[in-house]
């Protein structure tokens, strides 16, 4: 009966499916009408009514929806973009030369969607994922490009739901792409860093971690001359004796780091031994994802004017100032923040920072304002979040009864017929 019942609900969803072009979410059990299937099911098994009960039918039918949900793949719709238009230089022959073949995985970003696959994502949002990350690599700067350029972004995604694997997608392809130095910065705490240096080793890094992880899992690494390092680890932020030790800036590097501002001084110290008055800017490509990007990266007193900065906001720009071709990318379920920032030109004065009693002077760039396109990802079919319990605007979703308990209302009669007399 298990299988009919089964049979019934598969063709209600490609109904579904039809009728909401292709996509498959959470509507579609929460609308599921179970007197239709029974009806439809007691067809296909020829069941007379008396011997078909509600107490068995409704037994298999719990255990076919849940046969029907494990076996269903998740979809994920088209990501949406408001950006400038600009001149693209990530063609098709761009994309050949870089060598991005799914039948081939010796580039990063192939790599990283055959993990993917491994790990049993769905076909629907691998595909989405290459999608996006493409379009917003292409949004970027091209990092073979012979002149300097700023780049800013925003990648705006529900809480929860998958905007990690999206930036992993993004630094993989960034990779291939040209860029040469990858700062991530991972929000204020260092639980919340650990957690995203394991990911980035397991899905950028692989057997350069510890071991054969990841990506890194059953084969030998295909692109030995294409090595990225990771200048943290789970053990270590970027600190002062990382500072002195022999890491060469031109190699490809990667460093996951809080938004602290002795961490980013240290950065600073770092990347300022690399520039001077022949070379004034470091002319490797540099990538800068920022997570949580509303959290301590904004400039908290630019209402003042261009010659104001909070200090955490100062050095990330002082970071992007010492380079020529530079791209920054922040991650957010929550831009409001963001969007509404003061968007102030770079002061004259420069950022002024003090070490061991020696004072150093940093330009800045202008803001951290995502003036070259925000991409909104749209969450997986199987995501739950806020707006499935609190109301909306919108009536296509679905609400779930709310975990909260209702309040008592004391003067209602009928809240004492639930009570045992034995505690009135």
């Amino acid at each position: 009966m298990i299988e009919e019942i089964l049979s019934s609900i598969n063709k209600f969803s490609k109904k579904f499916k039809t009728k909401n072009n292709g996509v498959f979410n959470l509507v579609f059990y929460n609308n599921l009408n179970k007197e239709e299937i029974k009806i439809d099911t007691k067809g296909i098994c020829g069941i007379l009514d008396k011997e078909f009960s509600d107490e068995l039918f409704n037994k298999f039918f719990d255990i076919a929806i849940n046969q029907h949900k494990a076996t269903n793949p998740v979809t994920m719709e088209e990501s949406s973009v408001l950006k400038v238009n600009e001149n693209k230089w990530l063609t098709g022959d761009r994309q050949n030369e870089i060598g991005w073949n799914e039948d081939d995985i010796a580039t990063y970003r192939e790599r990283y969607f055959a993990y993917l696959k491994k790990i049993g994502r769905s076909e629907s949002i691998i595909n989405e994922t290459r999608r996006s990350t493409l379009n917003i690599i292409e949004s970027l700067g091209d990092p073979k490009s012979n002149e300097g350029f700023y780049k800013k972004g925003m990648v705006v995604g529900s809480v929860q739901s998958g905007k990690t694997a999206n930036f992993n997608g993004v630094i993989n392809t960034a990779i291939d792409s040209g860029y040469k130095m990858i700062i991530v910065l991972s929000g204020i705490m260092e639980d919340l860093r650990v957690q995203t240096q394991i990911r980035i080793e397991k899905e950028v890094i692989g057997p350069l971690g510890a071991g054969n992880i990841g990506v890194g899992v059953g084969k030998e690494y295909p692109f030995r001359d294409n090595i990225v390092s990771s200048v943290t680890s789970q053990n270590s932020d970027f600190s002062r004796g990382l500072l002195n030790a022999d890491f060469n800036i031109h190699n490809k590097n990667i460093l996951v780091v809080k938004k602290n501002v002795h961490i980013l001084k240290n950065i600073l110290l770092w990347l300022n031994e690399s520039v001077s008055d022949e070379y004034p800017k470091i002319t490797i490509p540099l990538l800068i994802i920022d997570d949580e990007c509303d959290n301590a990266s904004l400039n908290n007193i630019g209402h003042k004017g261009d010659e104001y900065a909070s200090k955490t906001n100062a050095e990330i720009r002082a970071i992007l100032a010492l380079f020529s071709k530079k791209s920054y990318l922040g991650y957010t379920a929550t831009p409001f923040a963001n969007v509404f920032q003061d968007r102030n030109e770079s002061p004259t004065s420069g950022f002024k920072l003090t070490d061991r009693k020696t004072e150093y002077n940093f330009n800045l760039v202008d803001n951290l304002f995502p003036d070259h396109f925000i991409e909104m990802l749209q969450p997986p079919s199987n995501y739950v979040g806020i707006k499935h319990f609190f109301d909306t605007k919108s009536d296509e979703i679905n609400k779930i009864e709310s975990l909260i308990a209702r309040p008592i209302d004391f003067d209602d009669p009928e809240y004492y017929k639930s009570i045992p007399p034995r505690f009135l």
